[in-house]
C-alpha cells in the first residue's frame, strides 16, 4: 500500500502546502520566492520560509507551524514579509543597471590609463 499524506500538522512540523490563492511570488528566473506567515482564525500560525514556483500556475509554500497546529481545508490568511519583498524587488531592479555601469566603469578606466601613458 502506498503512503497517505498527513491531513494534520502539529507545532514544529515542516510542510510544504498549496492554497487556492497566493500573494506570494515563487522562486522563479533568478528571484528568490517570497517569505511570510500563514495565519488561521483560530490563531494558529505557520512561517513560510520559502516559496517555488515549479509549474507555471503553481507556488509550493515551505513552512514550520510555529502555534497551534493546522490542516486540510482550513481557511487560511497569508501575509508576505513586505519589506523584505520591497528589497528583493529592489536589488532585482538595480542589479541589470549596476552590472552595466561597473563594466563600463572598468572599462572607462583602463582606457583612461591607457591615455595618460
Amino acid at each position: 500500500m502506498g503512503k497517505v499524506a498527513p491531513t494534520r500538522f502539529e507545532k514544529e512540523k515542516k510542510l510544504k502546502l498549496i492554497t487556492a490563492e497566493t500573494p506570494f511570488y515563487g522562486e522563479s528566473g533568478g528571484q528568490i520566492g517570497d517569505i511570510g506567515t500563514l495565519e488561521t482564525a483560530r490563531g494558529d500560525v505557520v512561517a513560510i520560509l520559502d516559496a517555488q514556483k515549479p509549474q507555471p500556475s503553481l507556488i509550493v509554500h515551505r513552512g514550520r507551524v510555529v502555534r497551534g497546529a493546522v490542516q486540510v481545508g482550513d481557511r487560511v490568511r497569508l501575509v508576505i514579509d513586505a519589506p523584505r519583498r520591497n528589497a528583493t524587488r529592489l536589488k532585482s531592479f538595480c542589479h541589470p543597471y549596476l552590472a552595466c555601469s561597473v563594466t563600463r566603469g572598468v572599462g572607462t578606466a583602463r582606457y583612461a590609463r591607457r591615455d595618460r601613458s
